[in-house]
């Protein structure tokens, strides 16, 4: 389809389909759903509109309204789609409030040209043009080092498909894989030999292209042909099904499987690389061991390639594979995600790259991505069976043979395969005297098709309704309402839909006539977040207290919809769906909306009982109006007193007193009791009652677990085939004596309760995970290998609709649990520790060999203090793109990118070092950061790759001291100290420097130097030298630099590959930075609170040991102020009241310390006269981006100071970069408009 047909079709669409926008995969897997269900193509095309509008708004306007008229610019205002997106979506019908530019597409070049002419440039011809371009492309570089030329597979035994007619009268079994990319027709005979094929594409057409299959089916046996039984596969299977009448429908799992077996029948891993799906299979006896599937992403899959060929204008077929072979350098594109990839693409093309390099380097990063995203650290074996359409470009399989250092089989018919495995399943299910339920090869009347929204449930399902000579047949509800009127095999489950009674019985809790009869408070509750977690408490709380509790309703698409307009961040679907269920109580006759930021949840040990970042700071996130009832306390579940403490501050709102908070405390407590044994004495009934073919646990945080809108009905498609799903809540397993050091509540019982099922032979477990979950990337770390002989199925959930991918797996895991049953495979019972301390932090003996990554100049503080310890150290060096790209292929792309950068330096390390004892020290905190994971997350890793010759450690900061010595302690926090500082003074200096380099280079010799002096020497007299040293440098300061502030999380910050050459570049750019010293303010942030809560809770042990250490470091920093003197301009950062009275409108939980330092450092910057400010920040880290979001709120408040958020995703980013251009535009002028004013 063209895009102005597109654009036709969506401006004259009825109503939109609902598509995902997050990004383009998303929207295309929803997009392949709802083609494969036969949704009218014009809903689709609307829908797809709509995604696009809706993303563009959510990251351009950042939750916030604009101002008519408005202009829609850029090449997609022709699109009469988009603007009719964009009317809808701003509620502006007329045409003088929202308009398309008169010049679509072509702003940007008439800005320029403004712009040019305005300067007085010079002018230039054509062919001096065509120079400076071509200068430009060919000198713009590319980050990455080449990859190895590729060689062609040294052999295939690819067979052509049989298309030729069949001579006779013949039977046979016909197997249809209805794909997204093709559609694809076997006929088998009663041998299973292939008699022949066909393969056509799909184009959107699914009714369609079973016609044409059919009707070609019938040229190519002129002597008849008789379908002894059809079986059927493919996303579109049940589609297929019901228009063929199909005897079997099957996953494409399972035939995948089956279509291998055939032909290489001692296969044990199948790698199937599909149009928009991958799937590996592990294979043990012929039958299911394993497997898994790609998640969102098909960045490692055939689309995907075939996407990039129509970009670089060639045929993926033959073309593509010609190009990649006669590639002398290969590009290393990486193996992120789509987008990211797509970016790489153009900034290799941009650079000069040949379409050569660039093809390799494609096929290079198909097989990666699906080596680290789909199989990840599951074995691969021996014979390995490469299959599916991507597996006819011999490019992919040269790349995989590279990949894995070993040679790859081909599938014979690899295009086919998933068809042939049909046929097979319909062979083996249907007997000699079963009568085949095939329509015939007569494609018959063409069916029409209608669609419509079912409206009986927060649900809202779209039905598709197809009727063909009197025949209706529904399909598309989830609870078959419409489908069991089809009697198309619908079946009535007797089991119970545990997931809805929990909802349901927590309901009870809440009064649902809200303000009728009301003389109370009412108060708004989030059906969301933490709170899912403990509903019957919150009720009878509040009712205890005098108040009115009003829970919201059920998650639906609009709950999203108002989500994405309360925040300006792409986040996970529990917290959109948390600010959703927040806009619709805003929007309700409430007094307040109550959504705490719950620190700490009920458990036995406090460090594990945690909430996630995001949960803790959600209600800062979500964008309010001034003076908007929301009521946000932040609370700590784990006991009466700290409850009522956190609660004091809602008296007045809650028009109730402190002694009544703590005898509701006790109700409610008492309350969710008596409910949560209710479930236990639930899930024990139903287990001795029986009537279920199996029982699966499905693990989740609650809100995923109970949130049917989220788990795309999760719970009611299991009760429909027969299996009992409990949540935990309902099981008895035994967790006691099951250890684990991760800090979050949630996602300890996740792997606590999974570890427990291992060991009981009847119990599934199903687990439940999001997109972009920082916490899940670790706990899956530590669950898979728990995991790893019992079947388990994960699940991830995001914002796309379309459940294909969902019942896939569920299929194909039911018959994974079914051959299990007949399969003995030993059991490992989880181990619990017996030892108290953490493995991370134990350290080596004294003299032994130290290897630090170098994560930025405070490095060289820590280097200092294993030194003064007796240890020999080494900082490695800087990481580089190769260490980046290694780290991404032994990480899950969910967690922060440091993660991936310490994994690279550590495997590098391990392959250099010759099997050399090391040690290799990564930093730890002690609250719940995903830095606090990174020791046990790299300790998986090497158990998993077999490196014993490396001893990680990773101790906090309480275990240093207690380990090193509180002397240690002094010297290494001086050392932190007298860094920052010099990074500041070199940052003073460097942009006036008459002699360009001077200033970086002394500052190397000045880390060198403070790294002697923590390992043994005076910190403040190194100090004195190394500002003497800096203050030799000879500088012209006669023109005012505009000044920037620098905040941001740690690494962000501190590393030179990422914040050094942000700091660098701003400088090329004529401006000054001016950074924030956040490891000092934390710490010292830290350290005063902890003194000042003692004091307030008369703890005296607690007021002695904080008081000595807050004593101590007075006394440190006035010592380093004295020697620093007036040499560096801005020495003074504001102290924890200050900080606190900063932060205090925008965050108000000092617990989530990251998060309110760096919201605090931002205002203190504008306080003090910064010009902009930049809140930088690593890819995937969750404060960083959760410091986004508020920022926004902040800039309203601050609309003349420009401030924006970098993040640093370690690869070349072109819209990162235009946005800072822009940024440091915008921070010009603030300046000179201040030199002008005054002001």
């Amino acid at each position: 389809m063209s895009v102005e047909e597109l654009a036709a079709r969506s401006a004259a669409a009825k109503r939109e389909a609902v598509i995902a926008g997050r990004c383009a995969v998303f929207a295309k897997s929803d997009m392949i759903h709802l083609q494969q269900k036969g949704t009218p193509v014009d809903e689709i095309a609307l829908g797809v509109c709509m995604a696009i509008c809706r993303n563009a708004l959510a990251t351009l306007l950042k939750s916030r309204d604009p101002e008519p008229p408005v202009v829609i610019a850029g090449g997609c205002a022709k699109n009469g789609g988009i603007i009719r997106a964009f009317r809808t979506i701003f509620r502006m019908p007329e045409s003088d409030r929202l308009m398309p530019s008169p010049y679509p597409g072509l702003e940007c070049a008439i800005g320029a040209a403004v712009k040019a002419a305005s300067a007085g440039a010079k002018l230039r011809s054509i062919r001096e043009l065509k120079k400076l371009v071509g200068r430009r492309v060919t000198t713009g570089g590319f980050s990455r080092d080449a990859l190895p030329p590729l060689r062609r597979p040294s052999r295939l035994e690819r067979r052509p498909e049989p298309e030729q007619p069949v001579p006779g009268y013949v039977e046979g079994f016909l197997g249809v894989d209805l794909g997204s990319v093709s559609t694809d027709f076997v006929v088998t005979d009663a041998d299973g030999e292939l008699l022949t094929s066909l393969y056509l594409p799909t184009r959107g057409a699914p009714m369609d292209v079973l016609r044409e299959g059919l009707a070609f089916l019938k040229t190519r046996f002129p002597g008849g042909l008789r379908i002894l039984g059809c079986g059927t596969t493919g996303s579109g299977r049940h589609l297929a099904a019901k228009l063929l009448g199909a005897d079997i429908v099957t996953n494409e799992i399972t035939c995948q499987l089956l279509g291998a077996c055939r032909y290489m029948p001692d296969v044990d891993s199948i790698i199937e690389i599909g149009g928009q799906d991958s799937k590996f299979i592990s294979v043990r006896g012929g039958r299911i061991g394993d497997f898994a599937m790609n998640k969102v992403c098909a960045a490692g899959t055939g689309s995907f390639l075939e996407e990039q060929a129509v970009r670089m204008g060639i045929s993926i077929i033959g073309e593509f594979a010609d190009h990649a072979f006669v590639a002398a350098s290969p590009k290393d594109l990486g193996s992120r995600c789509t987008v990211f990839m797509e970016t790489e693409v153009v900034g290799a093309m941009s650079g000069g790259a040949t379409i050569d390099d660039i093809c390799a380097g494609l096929a290079c990063s198909i097989a990666r991505n699906y080596l680290a995203k789909v199989v990840g650290n599951r074995p691969l074996g021996e014979r390995i069976l490469l299959q599916g359409g991507t597996a006819s470009n011999d490019a992919v399989v040269a790349a995989f043979e590279h990949v894995l250092g070993r040679q790859v089989a081909v599938h014979p018919y690899n295009r086919i395969s998933g068809a042939i495995g049909a046929a097979d399943a319909a062979r083996s299910c249907v007997g000699a005297d079963t009568r085949t339920a095939f329509r015939g090869l007569e494609p018959g009347t063409r069916p029409t098709l209608k669609t419509f929204r079912c409206g009986g449930c927060p649900n809202n399902c779209e039905v598709n309704l197809l009727e063909r000579d009197g025949e209706r047949i529904y399909f598309g509800d989830t609870c078959e309402r419409y489908t069991s009127r089809s009697g198309s095999g619908a079946r009535t489950a007797i089991l119970p839909n545990l997931a809805a009674e929990y909802v349901s019985a927590c309901e009870t809790f809440f009064e649902p006539a809200g303000r009728k009869g009301a003389t109370g408070p009412v108060v708004g509750i989030p059906r969301a977040s933490v709170m899912m977690a403990s509903l019957p408490f919150w009720g009878t709380f509040f009712r205890e207290i005098g108040c009115v509790p009003v829970l919201s309703g059920c998650s639906n698409a609009e709950t999203l919809a108002g989500g994405l307009k309360r925040l300006s961040v792409g986040v996970c679907l529990p917290i959109k769906l948390a600010a959703g269920h927040v806009d619709a109580l805003l929007a309700q006759d409430v007094d307040v909306v109550f959504l705490p930021s719950i620190i700490c949840l009920p458990g036995e040990r406090l460090e594990q009982s945690h909430t996630c970042p995001y949960s803790m700071a959600v209600p800062f996130m979500i964008s309010a109006a001034k003076g908007a009832k929301l009521l946000s306390p932040a609370l700590a579940l784990t006991d009466e007193a700290s409850f009522v403490e956190g609660m004091t501050s809602c008296c007045g709102a809650l028009r109730t007193s402190a002694g009544r908070m703590r005898e509701a405390f006790r109700a409610a407590s008492a309350a969710q009791r008596t409910f949560d044994a209710g479930l236990v004495e639930r899930g024990r009934r139903l287990i001795a009652d029986g009537g279920f073919r199996h029982l699966f646990v499905v693990l989740g945080k609650p809100y995923n677990t109970f949130d049917a809108f989220l788990n795309l009905s999760l719970f009611e498609r299991l009760r429909r085939m027969g299996v009992l799903a409990m949540p935990p809540q309902y099981l008895e397993l035994d967790i006691t004596g099951i250890e684990t050091d991760l800090p979050w509540r949630f996602s300890a019982d996740i792997l606590r309760y999974a570890s427990a099922a291992v060991s009981v032979p009847s119990v599934y477990p199903v687990i439940i995970s999001n997109f972009g979950c920082g916490p899940d990337a670790f706990t899956f770390k530590q669950l898979e290998p728990r995991l790893a002989e019992k079947p388990h199925l994960s699940l991830e959930f995001d914002e796309h609709r379309g459940e294909a991918g969902l019942i896939t797996r569920l299929e194909a895991f039911l018959d994974q649990v079914n051959q299990e049953k007949t399969q003995a495979h030993p059991k490992v019972r989880p181990v619990a520790s017996d030892r108290p301390e953490r493995k991370e932090g134990i350290i080596p003996e004294p003299g032994a060999d130290v290897r630090i990554p170098n994560f930025g100049d405070i490095v060289y503080a820590f280097s200092g203090m294993w030194k003064r310890k007796g240890y020999n150290v080494e900082i490695l060096p800087d990481p580089d793109q190769e260490t980046l790209a290694l780290g991404e292929r032994h990480s899950l792309g969910k967690e922060c990118l440091p993660y991936a950068i310490i994994t690279g330096e550590l495997l590098r390390l391990h392959q250099a070092c010759n099997g050399r004892k090391l040690a290799f020290y990564v930093p730890s905190l002690s609250f719940p950061c995903l830095l606090q994971q990174y020791g046990p997350g790299l300790r998986q890793l090497m158990a998993d790759r077999g490196i014993d010759n490396i001893t990680l450690t990773s101790p906090n900061a309480t275990e240093l001291i207690a380990l090193f010595g509180v002397d240690a302690g002094e010297a290494f926090y001086m050392g932190l100290l007298a860094i920052e500082l010099l990074v500041k003074a070199t940052c003073e200096i460097r942009p006036y420097e008459l002699e360009k380099g001077m200033t970086q280079a002394l500052h190397r010799e000045n880390l060198r130097r403070i790294e002697e002096a923590v390992a043994g020497g005076n910190v403040a007299d190194a100090l004195d030298e190394s500002l003497r040293k800096l203050a030799g440098i000879r500088v012209d300061r006669s023109e005012r630099r505009p000044l920037i502030g620098i905040s941001g999380d740690i690494y962000a910050k501190s590393s030179r590959q990422m914040g050094g050459n942000l700091f660098l570049w701003l400088e090329r750019q004529g401006l000054e930075v001016w950074p924030s010293p956040f490891n000092i303010d934390f710490l010292d942030f830290s350290i005063t609170r902890w003194f000042l809560r003692s004091v307030s809770r008369l703890e005296l042990s607690e007021m002695i040991a904080a008081g000595s250490i807050a004593l101590k470091r007075t006394i440190d920093v006035w010592r380093m102020k004295y020697t620093v003197g007036n040499r560096i301009r801005r020495i003074d950062e504001p102290g924890y009241l200050e900080l606190k009275h900063l932060a205090s409108p925008y965050i108000t939980n000092e617990e989530d310390e990251l998060l309110f330092v760096n919201i605090a450092k931002i205002i203190d910057f504008h306080h003090r006269g910064a010009d902009g400010i930049i809140n930088t920040a690593c890819f995937n880290c969750m404060v960083g981006n959760a410091s986004a979001a508020i920022i926004e709120k902040i800039r309203r408040d601050y609309p003349d100071t420009p401030i924006m958020t970098a993040i640093q995703s370690g690869v070349s980013d072109p819209s990162r970069r235009m946005a800072l251009e822009a940024f440091v535009g915008q921070v010009k002028e603030n300046s000179g408009r201040r030199a002008r004013t005054g002001r």
